[in-house]
């Protein structure tokens, strides 16, 4: 790549490699995808100084070669509690924290939405002159 810089330059260098990765690029797996849910979800946790989750199998069944698991996945200081299924004790597990990964998602998503819904209609206080908006870019209460 080094020939084509010096002979045609930063554009010229550019497309040629993104053209020769661009595929391999897209090919690649999301960065949320290359760790396991447990991991994730012990991140996820930790990135906002909550408790750890506790495991457990809450569940064993079939023969000694073919165990079916069930197992449950809780995070105690955001009262979730959910439930995973696998062959393995470590597979029940990882499902019942993808499952946990999914709550927290829909959560975040419900807050979002209801954070806009909110943002929407202050604007159209504001807009409409409302005595509960101060005028300076902050929240007032109404005095009653």
């Amino acid at each position: 790549f080094g020939a084509i810089y010096l002979d045609g330059g930063l554009e010229a260098a550019s497309a040629v490699i993104e053209s020769v990765f661009s595929a391999r690029v897209a090919a690649l797996p999301e960065a949320r995808d290359l760790k396991d849910p447990k991991t994730r979800l012990q991140e996820w946790l930790q990135g906002r100084g909550e408790r750890l989750p506790a495991y457990a199998v809450d569940e064993m069944s079939g023969e000694p070669h073919e165990h079916w698991f069930v197992a449950s996945c809780e995070v105690p200081g955001l009262g979730l509690r959910e439930l995973g299924e696998g062959s393995s004790r470590r597979r029940a597990e990882q499902s019942a924290a993808r499952r946990v990964l999914d709550a927290l998602e829909n959560r975040e998503e419900s807050k979002w939405a209801a954070l806009a819904t909110s943002r929407d209609q202050l604007e159209k206080w504001r807009a409409a002159g409302s005595r509960h908006w101060s005028g300076a870019r902050t929240w007032a209460s109404p005095r009653c």
